[in-house]
């Protein structure tokens, strides 16, 4: 994106004269050393990150949005507290095996919780999966361990812009020019445990459909059911025998097409065994 041989506008020409440079890429470099190396150990080289930046030259552009993660629920195995489950009248905490996922919300007394509303980081004017709880920095959600933990991000499909002036450009087979929502990047960590157990891993992403040149459609079935999968994710608790600490950190990051990023951070209580 932003190569100084792309037109500014939705159009393809093979003269170079027609077409009107959108930007250019720098290359930023940073080299790291601690303040003493005489301590280090043998072979050690300095940290070095690279990050390109892309600078715009067409004040037609439009200025970059950065995403907005507004939050994190819990859909699946996970409680408000330690003495009942929210929403299982037996007393475990909520979700199972064969739900899909989605944890019940009736019954299980003070304990309910209704899909995140009137909760304080349920952003975006938006309420969760039913019988889900957002998380928040004071570890007052309990997940089980040894199981698969329900994630869905707090996130609309909006935060993708569909910019008038492309900034990502692709060709189709017959090399005419297509339009893109800009592409999101989400990356999941976690203290303890992994995103492995059901296929999603550490990074997910919703690259959207592309469409023809001048054509402003809004999000499809398609980029829906793309979104919905790649903004979810399942987070594999260790037993107690592998993580003894009580409480573990998770952390996601979305980042857009433009260099714009967002992120979250949400502390969860662990239960106590297995």
């Amino acid at each position: 994106m932003f190569n100084c041989d792309l037109p500014a506008e939705d159009y393809n020409t093979p003269n170079a004269s027609d077409t009107h440079p959108i930007g250019f890429k720098i290359t930023i470099k940073v080299e790291i050393t601690p303040s003493c190396p005489s301590l280090l150990p043998a072979g050690f080289s300095p940290l070095v990150a690279v990050y390109s930046l892309h600078l715009p030259t067409n004040d037609a552009i439009p200025v970059n949005q950065n995403p907005v993660l507004d939050g994190i629920w819990a859909t699946q195995y996970w409680s408000k507290n330690l003495d009942g489950g929210a929403g299982n009248d037996d007393g475990s905490a909520s979700g199972s095996e064969g739900d899909g996922g989605i944890a019940s919300d009736d019954g299980g007394g003070a304990t309910v919780v209704d899909g995140g509303e009137d909760v304080r980081d349920a952003g975006l004017g938006n309420n969760g999966p039913d019988g889900s709880v957002a998380l928040d920095d004071e570890a007052s959600v309990t997940v089980k361990r040894d199981k698969h933990v329900g994630l869905k991000l707090n996130m609309d499909i909006s935060t993708a812009e569909h910019l008038a002036v492309p900034s990502t450009i692709d060709f189709d087979s017959v090399h005419n020019l297509t339009r893109h929502y800009e592409h999101l990047d989400i990356a999941w960590y976690a203290e303890a445990g992994d995103f492995t157990g059901r296929g999603k891993g550490e990074n997910t992403g919703y690259l959207p459909t592309g469409m023809p040149p001048g054509q402003d459609n809004p999000p499809g079935a398609i980029d829906d059911a793309n979104f919905a999968f790649n903004t979810t994710n399942t987070w594999d608790l260790p037993k107690t025998e592998d993580y003894q600490y009580t409480t573990a950190r998770i952390i996601v990051v979305v980042r857009d097409g433009r260099g714009g990023v967002d992120w979250r951070s949400r502390l969860v209580t662990l239960e106590p065994t297995p």
